[in-house]
């Protein structure tokens, strides 16, 4: 599912990374200010209304950066989650993500590839990966062999000319790459 409204590419409704956002990010992120000071915007709203609508299916949200997803944990989620990011033990991030009080993991670029997440049916992408190869890996994790429920894979976007332009930009890649993968098949 593409969901599409007007947001920035961006948690804070701008059009650059949150690396790059505002002060108040690095104000929330360090305690300065709480997370109920904070009025959502438009597309942490979408990520609060998805994590609600799921109700106790396990669900991934992906994201390349880490502050991103260190904001959903602190203004959003209510309830425990794990967090595989580079730096984190995988092993026992997994294991909570696995057990039955834990249904939420926030996964950076790290978790991107070699795990078999399949106990998860739902996944938010919430900044899609340039790499096509890397996109197909994404949805790998959940989409393996043994996964026994329909299987949903959300992607916000917004109506941006530059978020417009990325997306464009990304189709033809991955057109461009399942052609050549069809033609070294045929030979």
């Amino acid at each position: 599912k593409v969901l599409e409204q007007p947001m920035g590419l961006s948690l804070w409704g701008i059009d650059e990374p949150l690396e790059y956002a505002p002060s108040k990010v690095e104000e929330l992120l360090s305690g300065k200010i709480r997370p109920d000071q904070i009025e959502l915007t438009p597309r942490l709203q979408e990520v609060s209304d998805i994590i609600c609508e799921s109700g106790r299916e396990k669900l991934i949200i992906y994201s390349p950066y880490v502050k991103s997803l260190e904001v959903i944990k602190r203004c959003i989620l209510k309830e425990p989650c794990s967090m595989l990011i580079g730096g984190c033990n995988v092993t026992s991030e997994l294991e909570r993500f696995r057990s039955e009080e834990n249904r939420i993991l926030l996964m950076s670029s790290a978790g991107e590839e070699g795990h078999n997440l399949q106990i998860a049916s739902l996944m938010l992408v919430l900044s899609k990966p340039y790499n096509p190869a890397k996109l197909s890996q994404l949805f790998g994790r959940i989409e393996r062999k043994g996964q026994s429920h329909p299987m949903t894979f959300y992607e916000l976007r917004s109506p941006s000319l530059i978020e417009a332009r990325i997306n464009k930009i990304l189709e033809k890649k991955e057109k461009l790459s399942e052609k050549v993968l069809a033609k070294r098949v045929m030979e």
